[in-house]
C-alpha cells in the first residue's frame, strides 16, 4: 500500500480551568486516514497535551 501525506490541524485544550484552545497544523506520512489519526493521537500524547479535534485532509 502506497504512503500518502496527510495535513492535519489539531485544536489543544492547553488549560481546561479557563478554556484556552490552540491549534497546530503538520503532516503525517500513512498509509491510510485511521493510521495517520493514530499516529498524532501517540504524538500528542507524548507531550501530554490534549487533542480536542483534529481535521484531516489527504495532500494532494
Amino acid at each position: 500500500m502506497a504512503v500518502s501525506t496527510y495535513v492535519f490541524k489539531i485544536e489543544i485544550e492547553t488549560n481546561s480551568t479557563k478554556n484556552k484552545i490552540t491549534t497546530e497544523e503538520g503532516y503525517v506520512n500513512a498509509e491510510n486516514y485511521s493510521d495517520a489519526l493514530e499516529t498524532i493521537q501517540e504524538q500528542y500524547k507524548l507531550y501530554g497535551k490534549k487533542a480536542v479535534s483534529v481535521i484531516l485532509n489527504l495532500d494532494k
